[in-house]
């Protein structure tokens, strides 16, 4: 029974934040072709939020000239423990460039990672989908995402349809998502859409740990109930409309 316990805790703690950023996430935006959101994780002693970016030139020189801009960040508590969320956009991009970017607060940064902003033109688009990840993810639903990117060149974005995590408020099963992904989410763009996993079961709310990750474009119906959860992307001439189905069981908000 001890063994059981030490576990348990070990496990509780597996994904507790740190001074180094992680669960780094690109989400798409409302133009893709100019702009990006970035959002990552790190623990409470961390003041700042910033994110550094360059027009990738392929060489070493990045740091030297990177453009510094300043995200908000937000304190988000969970059952085993508290983290600090931040989030920023990027805009003002070129279209079709490759570029290079970190997260940090000047001291402790991540690694450069890479994203590729879409063409203006109607091109050729190619992207990943995925339904429920929401059981075992760090254990076999990893080798789905792996799998799927190691055999598909130049994606565009990749698109959840909800059910990502089984139990919204347990913070282990967002870390098992973002380490089954590994690299992944930090260099190509996500676009979810809630499902009824992503609400607890007692209140019917979202899960705040929802919020705390993603970024999504401001787009949807003016009542706060819907933010992050119902928007539209277009890219390359293709409209991708998120819906929030769970609404419908709330009488006061059906149309």
């Amino acid at each position: 029974a001890m063994c059981n316990t030490e576990f348990t805790q070990t496990q509780n703690m597996l994904y507790a934040p740190k001074k180094f950023p992680d669960r780094i996430l690109l989400t798409a935006t409302t133009e893709p072709a100019k702009s990006i959101a970035v959002s990552w994780r790190t623990d409470k002693t961390i003041k700042h939020s910033y994110l550094e970016y360059v027009s990738e030139d392929g060489t070493p020189a990045i740091d030297s000239n990177a453009i510094r801009i300043h995200g908000v960040n937000k304190i988000i508590k969970t059952k085993n423990y508290s983290a600090l969320f931040h989030k920023v956009k990027i805009t003002a991009l070129k279209p079709n460039t490759l570029y290079s970017y970190r997260v940090g607060d000047g001291t402790y940064w991540s690694e450069w990672n890479q994203f590729k902003t879409i063409s203006k033109l109607q091109n050729k688009l190619s992207f990943l989908y995925f339904g429920d990840a929401q059981n075992e993810i760090h254990s076999k639903w990893s080798r789905v995402i792996r799998h799927a990117v190691m055999n598909k060149n130049n994606i565009d974005f990749i698109l959840f349809a909800g059910d990502i995590v089984n139990i919204p408020t347990i913070d282990k099963e967002w870390g098992e998502w973002f380490k089954g992904a590994g690299w992944i989410f930090k260099n190509i763009p996500v676009i979810a859409t809630a499902g009824n996993h992503e609400y607890k079961t007692k209140d019917k709310t979202l899960g705040d740990l929802w919020n705390a990750h993603f970024l999504f474009p401001d787009n949807g119906p003016k009542d706060p109930i819907f933010k992050n959860t119902v928007y539209y992307v277009d890219y390359q001439g293709i409209r991708i409309i998120s819906l929030n189905t769970n609404l419908m069981k709330n009488p006061s908000h059906v149309a």
